[in-house]
């Protein structure tokens, strides 16, 4: 184009200022030029450092507040839950007995403790399972644990094994779940027993044996459990006694192991709501916070710059 003259249709000496306002512009070569964001006024910039920082922000409080939150389980005796937290957002965990009932102790371990003790115990139930309705107990189970479900049922009855509570949750609004499902008819019960089955456990969690019925059927049940155990005496760690609460110090950036134990008796039908919490590292938290708004301002500067040199190089 030569010296002093605009683009088709357009005034002579009035290309600068008019190209100051253009958004985009496409190269011969078809490739958008560096000056196109000469266009871009300083209150953009403001604007996309905040949607940044409404990004990033809420995503760390997210990890934080959400995922590593205070959580509720109920326990069944003599349960062991490893829980999940992170030693940078957290510089501890907090356990609370609801009912104060003595049982919940907490342990930190540096590593995590080897599954060798095998516990075994027997479960035993009387009841009945009204038509179209449902008896479940759970019980957390860890790899390798073994049960055996013995019934007496009349005249049918029908076992449903679930591992996690979601999974439950969807059994009983009919979504997809995944079962491993048993079902026992009428028949003479020979020795107390007229159905049997043995599960055993690949993965650990929580598991819940639902038993349902589209008839009302009375019951006799046993649960005979081998389950795995952690050894928590086969490492050095700390522990201590929810009575009703109790809280250990985490070492920052280490991968220590956290376990809640109920220390009950086996045949007690008190389940145990055990509370626990992540007690926030306050100053990760403040150095996460001031180094996303750092590295937001940043950008926004260099942003600024490089849409200045675009100015300046286009008039």
């Amino acid at each position: 184009m030569p010296h002093g003259a605009g683009p088709r249709g357009v005034p002579d000496g009035s290309y600068g200022s008019i190209g100051s306002q253009v958004i985009r512009q496409v190269s011969k070569s078809g490739n958008l030029n560096f000056d196109s964001f000469s266009g871009i006024r300083s209150e953009h910039i403001f604007i996309t450092t905040a949607v940044i920082v409404f990004c990033l922000l809420p995503a760390v409080l997210v990890i934080r507040f959400v995922y590593y939150g205070a959580s509720i389980r109920v326990m069944a005796p003599q349960d062991q839950i490893p829980l999940a937290t992170s030693t940078y957002f957290c510089e501890g965990v907090q356990a609370q007995d609801k009912y104060d009932y003595g049982f919940i102790y907490l342990y930190v371990f540096p590593h995590t403790p080897p599954l060798t003790l095998w516990q075994k115990f027997n479960v035993n139930k009387k009841f009945t399972v009204t038509a179209n309705d449902y008896k479940y107990w759970s019980f957390y189970m860890n790899h390798g644990s073994q049960v055996n479900v013995s019934v007496c049922a009349q005249p049918s009855l029908r076992l449903h094994v679930l591992n996690g509570k979601d999974n439950f949750d969807k059994w009983k609004k009919h979504d997809k779940y995944d079962s491993v499902s048993y079902s026992y008819y009428s028949g003479p019960c020979l020795d107390g027993i007229n159905g049997f089955s043995s599960i055993r456990v690949g993965s650990e969690g929580e598991y819940y044996f639902v038993f349902e019925s589209e008839i009302s059927v009375q019951t006799d049940m046993t649960l005979a459990f081998n389950r795995t155990m952690y050894s928590v005496s086969a490492v050095s760690g700390k522990m201590c006694h929810a009575n009703p609460t109790c809280s250990l110090p985490l070492s920052y950036g280490s991968s220590q192991f956290i376990l809640i134990v109920t220390n009950g008796t086996v045949q007690s039908d008190e389940n145990v709501d055990s509370h626990w919490a992540c007690i926030s590292r306050d100053w990760f938290l403040g150095v996460i916070f001031v180094s996303v708004v750092l590295l937001v301002v940043a950008i926004g500067i260099v942003l600024g710059c490089c849409i200045e040199h675009g100015h300046q190089k286009r008039m």
